[in-house]
């Protein structure tokens, strides 16, 4: 498996579109407005800013919905990291051992968002 290529993430429609070995998929996602893969678990990592949604929907490659993780208190998950992978940065309302903007990860249940380090 070569894994989900060339995703567009269509955030009017809330729609995400991929090729995963050579066939198109797709997936509904409301107030989707990015994505990445998550190649270590392949699986696709979508940031979502709806109304009364605000997260991270975790999908399988086959455009299934696995999990929703919402930020962790006093945090708004604002964009991806410029990083390889499903890295986000998280802003918190005040800051937390100096930093106030920190990356965080999806944790191996999809129940989380880990804090991982300082977002520069």
């Amino acid at each position: 498996m070569s894994g989900p290529e060339g995703i567009r993430v269509d955030a009017r429609a809330g729609r995400i579109d991929w090729d995963e070995d050579g066939a198109a998929r797709q997936a509904d996602v409301e107030g989707a407005v990015d994505a990445r893969r998550d190649r270590e678990k392949d699986r696709l990592v979508v940031l979502v800013r709806a109304q009364d949604r605000e997260g991270v929907a975790i999908l399988s490659l086959d455009g299934e919905t696995i999990a929703f993780v919402r930020p962790p208190e006093g945090y708004a998950i604002t964009h991806f990291a410029h990083a390889d992978g499903p890295i986000l940065v998280g802003q918190g309302e005040a800051s937390s051992d100096g930093w106030q903007d920190w990356h965080f990860a999806v944790d191996d249940e999809c129940r989380a968002l880990r804090r991982l380090g300082p977002a520069y």
